[in-house]
């Protein structure tokens, strides 16, 4: 069996505006891509998001986390 993780990117925070209403209906992982991996996970579910603000590639989910995919991989 091989297992996967949905919102694969969601264990940071999120950009915008009330974070504390919103963040715990978004926020669907704790751990990074790295501790994931080593959990055994091996698909993921990664949402892409282009920042106009600063040119950057975030991953999201419904809003802007703040990793960039740079920052991940």
């Amino acid at each position: 069996m091989r297992f996967g993780t949905h919102n694969s990117c969601t264990y940071g925070s999120l950009q915008g505006c009330c974070m504390c209403i919103i963040e715990p209906w978004t926020q669907n992982q704790t751990l990074t891509i790295t501790e994931q991996l080593e959990q055994g996970v091996r698909y993921f579910d990664l949402r892409v998001s282009y920042s106009i603000d600063d040119g950057q590639l975030y991953l999201s989910h419904t809003l802007l986390t703040t990793n960039t995919v740079t920052s991940v991989f």
